[in-house]
């Protein structure tokens, strides 16, 4: 009861955002593109019909998904910037504020709570451990979970909105990730891949041009995250790929004929993580002592399966870092309503029994220090739920 009223405390002094405060996230657009598609699901409420009215009479709608770009990156842009100019509202990431479980989401249109995915390691129970969804992998071996007999349909519990779609669509993804199960099954096997973002909208301007109905074009552009969270937020390597989104899309659309209407948004934000903001749990830590299964989860958020250690596990862990993280159970997690505003019995498993969520800039991480800083260190994170992790933008422009 203490940590959920923590966590009350830190939503309204607005440390925190709490994910179901109704404010446009992946789920929202995930159905306002459904219904333009011709799939007419029963989810339609304020944000989606909002979306709706900017796109729905359309010939051609074109999304494309930055990976990483939060509203703290926005903010720094030129009022006259292309993006900032038709930023349309503020949206915000399902949690955990994480790549896979944001993509999920947009996907099926549901929350994690529902589909299953829990971010970068995912507990399975049909492995007894953590798999690395995105890359298809067993975490601890990296060994391909299709050869564990591992599906995507038997780890993500929604079906794609995708397979009801009733016009031409398909889904551009960076060549690296074209072989990818976790592609293929949310395109429903209707993916093309590129090598960068100018080549994407070449294509799909192509699209456009030679179709005579109406069309859906997905992009998915990760250049962001992956140099953010390798060189930090204010980096000029990061302003740089800023630029080149800027540039890549005025260009673009100088050179655009037709009626296209074009959304742009991203699955999270990211947050510098100073060294001494970062705990580093070593191998001969007593807490290490009372953990009997495989950490899943990222740095922002962990779960853990702790049984009969749990109350003693609490005791030092609150006593050491009560000021840096909150330590829930499954049923906060639920009450809290933080992966939606019910959970699957599957995913319930996923979570442990303990959940450790930051309460701000704070990360954590149960490895060796040296493996931390030659495999694992990133300057910047996401997971969490503060507003630079959790605010995504929402920009809306049509030809």
């Amino acid at each position: 009861m203490k940590n959920i009223e923590t966590f009350h405390k830190l939503v309204k002094t607005g440390s925190l955002v709490a994910p179901l405060n109704h404010q446009t996230n992946q789920i929202s657009i995930a159905h306002a593109i459904s219904h333009f598609a011709g799939n007419f699901t029963p989810t339609i409420d304020k944000n989606v019909l909002e979306l709706l009215e900017q796109f729905d009479s359309s010939d051609h709608l074109l999304m494309l998904l930055v990976d990483g770009l939060g509203m703290n990156f926005v903010n720094r842009m030129s009022q006259n910037s292309f993006i900032r100019s038709n930023l349309w509202k503020t949206g915000n990431s399902v949690f955990p504020s994480s790549t896979g479980p944001n993509l999920l989401s947009l996907s099926t249109g549901t929350w994690p709570g529902r589909h299953g995915d829990l971010g970068w390691k995912t507990y399975l129970d049909n492995i007894k451990e953590p798999a690395t969804l995105l890359k298809w992998e067993r975490s601890r071996d990296s060994k391909n979970l299709l050869d564990l007999n591992v599906r995507p349909d038997s780890v993500f519990l929604e079906r794609p909105l995708v397979v009801e779609y009733k016009l031409d669509y398909v889904f551009l993804v960076p060549k690296e990730y074209q072989n990818s199960p976790v592609t293929q099954w949310i395109s429903n096997g209707r993916m093309m891949p590129y090598d960068n973002l100018s080549d994407a909208l070449y294509m799909a301007k192509n699209r456009i041009k030679e179709s005579k109905d109406r069309t859906f074009t997905y992009i998915y552009w990760s250049d962001i995250d992956f140099v953010t969270h390798q060189t930090g937020c204010e980096s000029f390597e990061t302003a740089s790929k800023l630029q080149y989104l800027e540039n890549t899309l005025v260009d673009f659309f100088n050179n655009m004929f037709g009626e296209v209407s074009f959304l742009l948004t991203s699955d999270h934000g990211h947050m510098d993580v100073p060294e001494d903001k970062r705990i580093i749990v070593r191998p001969d830590d007593p807490l290490n002592n009372f953990i009997n299964n495989p950490i899943s989860g990222e740095e922002k958020f962990v779960f853990l399966y702790l049984g009969d250690h749990r109350e003693k596990f609490v005791d030092l862990f609150m006593d050491r870092f009560q000021d840096y993280f909150m330590v829930l159970s499954p049923e906060d997690i639920l009450d809290l309503s933080l992966l939606g505003p019910d959970v699957k019995d599957e995913v319930n498993i996923r979570l442990g029994d303990t959940v450790l969520l930051s309460k701000g800039v704070w990360a954590i991480d149960f490895r060796s220090y040296d493996s931390y800083k030659s495999e694992a260190y990133m300057i910047s994170n996401h997971g969490g739920l503060t507003h630079d992790e959790m605010q995504i933008p929402i920009v809306y422009y049509r030809t």
